[in-house]
């Protein structure tokens, strides 16, 4: 599907300047989609999404994280992780003010998972759904708690020092495509804060290790073949929450599932989701994997 054009406007919120994406809208919205994307990642990356979304009457909007893509502040680092989650929060007050009377789910894909996963459980928040991708809950660059510890105490007082990421772009999708793209988009890094990477495992810790429950409806998707962040996490997380939960494992795909060859059956997976939860005697719900 072709990419939907897009603009971008600018805010000034919590002393950063934060860039929102804004896709056209389809005639007649029966739901808005707000994104949150993941670690070195960029908004703008998810035209085709937006265009997909507006062909099922689902409006898709996006910010770039502080650090990331089009918004200010250093490459791949933050001050205090619990920004993000009050970033979460304006851009969904946002959306209300956009979006009147309109249902609103919120999307996050890896690192922005975990920051949506924390961002439902820590504000409970008044949303209609939350998709979750491939969330950061158990990753490959995870490190025992005593290591954490460590690094922890580091970051007081070098918070802003950089360490070398070592995600492999391979790793995003089988699509060779979105692996050129990605090596050659100018917005990604390839380092990050110790103080970003300490936010992200102990958020990560919360979900992990912790029952949760939330009356907020939520979709949860990964990948069985995805290297970056484990499967194992998303089950785990799903075997200890109480709510309704759908967790929805795709066989032998990788990390970004809105970028491998099968993203159009996610895609149609996850706007099934969202009118199961719109209109359940009309839709019927997506069936839970274990």
């Amino acid at each position: 599907m072709e990419d939907d054009h897009h603009s971008t406007a600018i805010q000034h919120l919590l002393d950063y300047d934060i860039t929102f994406h804004h896709w056209s809208r389809p005639k007649e919205i029966k739901a808005v989609v707000g994104l949150i994307h993941g670690l070195a990642d960029q908004s703008s990356r998810y035209g085709h999404v937006a265009a997909w979304f507006k062909e099922e009457d689902i409006a898709f909007e996006a910010f770039d994280l502080p650090g990331h893509g089009l918004s200010s502040g250093k490459r791949g680092h933050i001050n205090d992780y619990d920004t993000f989650l009050q970033l979460i929060d304006q851009f969904k007050a946002q959306l209300e003010l956009d979006y009147p009377g309109i249902p609103i789910f919120l999307y996050g894909h890896s690192m922005g998972g975990n920051l949506l996963l924390n961002y439902v459980l820590r504000y409970e928040p008044n949303i209609t759904g939350a998709i979750i991708s491939a969330p950061a809950i158990k990753t490959f660059a995870d490190v025992p708690r005593w290591v954490r510890g460590i690094v922890r105490k580091i970051a007081e007082f070098v918070p802003a020092m950089n360490l070398p990421l070592r995600l492999k772009t391979r790793w995003l999708s089988r699509d060779e495509e979105i692996v050129r793209q990605a090596d050659a988009d100018p917005h990604r890094f390839k380092s990050a804060s110790i103080k970003l990477g300490v936010g992200i495992l102990d958020a990560a810790e919360f979900l992990y290790t912790k029952r949760h429950e939330s009356a907020v409806p939520i979709l949860l998707m990964h990948g069985s073949a995805d290297h970056i962040n484990y499967l194992k996490g998303s089950q785990y997380f799903a075997t200890n929450f109480e709510g309704d939960l759908t967790l929805k494992i795709w066989d032998g795909l990788y990390h970004e599932l809105h970028n491998e060859p099968e993203k159009e059956m996610v895609l149609k997976e996850v706007v099934q989701w969202i009118y199961n939860i719109l209109d359940p005697d009309t839709y019927a719900p997506l069936s839970s994997d274990t």
